[in-house]
């Protein structure tokens, strides 16, 4: 049981946010232009020890490292291990040019 009201709800915040990802390495299992398809490469334990399977995430674009002058292309292909990134935001607005 917990202290207070607060502390309670702390702990259900804290839990929720740890199944919240910003940076997860996965595997490439298809590759199509400048999108890849990719599996998430940690599985979720849980309390009962059972184990989930990671769903595939599909079309996601493939960014090379670059500037207005230059830019590094890296091939990918499947079996590859990429680190997908995840905007804790929404990007509509700045992929519009508004900022």
């Amino acid at each position: 049981m917990y202290d207070n009201f607060s502390e309670a709800v702390n702990r259900i915040i804290e839990y929720n946010l740890n199944k919240v990802s910003t940076a997860l390495p996965c595997i490439v299992v298809g590759v199509s232009g400048n999108s890849v398809d990719v599996k998430p490469a940690l599985l979720t334990k849980y309390r009962d020890g059972s184990v989930s399977e990671p769903a595939t995430l599909l079309g996601i674009p493939l960014v090379m490292p670059g500037s207005a002058t230059a830019l590094v292309n890296i091939p990918v292909k499947t079996g590859d291990i990429v680190l997908c990134v995840f905007s804790m935001r929404g990007l509509d607005a700045f992929k519009a040019g508004d900022g």
